[in-house]
């Protein structure tokens, strides 16, 4: 069995970039956190949170729908 090293095509892998949600930054998707219910990506909790409270009436929708409805 041969014994490849295929290591010099990692270099070729690229992570396709996305747009933080919040506060526009892009960065490769697998950094970013995704919310799965508005199909966002954030750059962290920080830019989550800044989110949700520009977005409060989807959040609370959202709640309401999980918890209540």
């Amino acid at each position: 069995m041969f014994n490849v090293n295929l290591d010099r095509f990692d270099s070729y892998i690229v992570d396709d970039a996305v747009e933080c949600a919040n506060c526009g930054g892009s960065h490769p998707c697998t950094d970013m956190l995704f919310d799965e219910y508005a199909e966002n990506y954030v750059c962290d909790r920080e830019c989550f949170d800044e989110w949700a409270d520009s977005n409060r009436e989807e959040v609370d929708g959202f709640y309401y729908e999980i918890n209540c409805g």
